[in-house]
């Protein structure tokens, strides 16, 4: 049996709200040489009439309410897979999934608070969704495959500059992230292999070091080419047990083509869009209960970038936000992502 893991992020390029990291961890009944095969198959069996996608999440995403459509189906319903319930609110998908939601003790403003209540799916929805997940489910386990985790982590505005003023670049920001998330859901079954999938992050392809320390020991670079990147880390002292066994990692171009990391992609993708509905509405509110002067009111000329959250004619309006000069990104319009 080998363990299949996938990672992605949303919020990379924006200049408006949480990074968000999620990683995918799937059982398969196969050598480490044939689980991907295994896995597609499997999936696209399973997947077959259901009505659930799981694809890359900018090929899947629909402008508007982020619960609805097919980005939230297929979350919810990998989420209903894992636990057996889908998860109606915030409050309880962060329970399933991690650290998403964001802490005042990092210095976040008030435009965050309430989103633990915000509502993700009603009731009859998730009944329904429910009995299609257990159909996959049952689907996925005839082809010897079983999704066994999903994990996020949101990275929000406040700490992310801090990050940046330690020395940080964006790039190392989310390398880490991520190798620390796969690092963790690879540590709950560490005696069996594992290949890990990870979309390249930006431009780079030289991950060794990052690897390493997030595993607890060397890896052995195999390949560092313009599309992809890969290595292998043998036992981990000190992070894992003694017989944990041999890890591959790899880094590609268009990774969202495996499903792990699609529905890495897809997960990461939701919880960034329902993060910034929530921060749409708070803000809207907030705007026409206290709009700031005319004069103050930067808008973009048509087809035009808009301002970014550094904008100084907006430093007042940040502040009264509750976010200060930390925020890494506001932006005027509240229909903006």
């Amino acid at each position: 049996m080998t363990l299949v893991i996938g990672t992605d992020e949303a919020g990379y390029g924006p200049n408006l709200g949480p990074l968000v990291v999620a990683a995918t961890a799937w059982e398969v009944d196969a050598a480490a040489g044939q689980a991907d095969d295994r896995l597609a198959e499997a999936v696209a069996c399973g997947l077959a009439e259901s009505g659930i996608v799981w694809a890359d999440s900018k090929r899947v995403f629909r402008r508007g309410d982020p619960a609805a459509g097919p980005l939230a189906r297929g979350v919810l319903a990998a989420a209903a897979i894992i636990s057996g319930s889908v998860p109606r609110v915030w409050r309880s998908l962060a329970a399933a999934v991690g650290r998403i939601t964001p802490d005042p003790a990092d210095g976040e403003g008030t435009q965050w608070e309430g989103i633990e209540q915000a509502e993700l799916i009603d009731d009859p929805a998730a009944a329904a969704l429910e009995s299609v997940a257990a159909a996959i489910a049952r689907r996925l386990e005839a082809g010897g495959v079983r999704l066994v985790g999903l994990a996020c982590h949101g990275i929000y505005p406040a700490r992310f500059n801090r990050l940046l003023e330690a020395g940080e670049n964006k790039s190392d920001i989310l390398s880490r992230a991520t190798l620390a998330l796969a690092a963790g859901v690879r540590g709950h079954d560490s005696r069996r292999p594992a290949r890990i999938h990870c979309d390249r992050h930006g431009g780079r392809k030289r991950y060794a070091a990052a690897v390493g320390r997030a595993f607890g020991g060397v890896a052995k670079t195999l390949n560092e080419a313009a599309d992809s990147s890969s290595y292998e880390v043998a036992a981990a002292p000190g992070l894992f047990p003694q017989d944990t066994a041999a890890t591959w990692i790899g880094f590609s171009v268009g990774g969202e083509r495996r499903p792990p990391v699609a529905l890495a992609s897809m997960a990461a993708k939701f919880v960034r869009e329902m993060a910034m509905d929530h921060f749409n509405r708070r803000w809207a509110a907030w705007f026409r209960a206290s709009p700031p002067p005319p004069a103050t009111r930067s808008m973009p000329a048509a087809g035009g970038p808009r301002p970014t959250g550094r904008s100084a004619a907006w430093a007042s309006t940040r502040r009264r936000s509750g976010g200060g000069n930390r925020l890494r990104r506001v932006l005027p319009n509240p229909a903006c992502r």
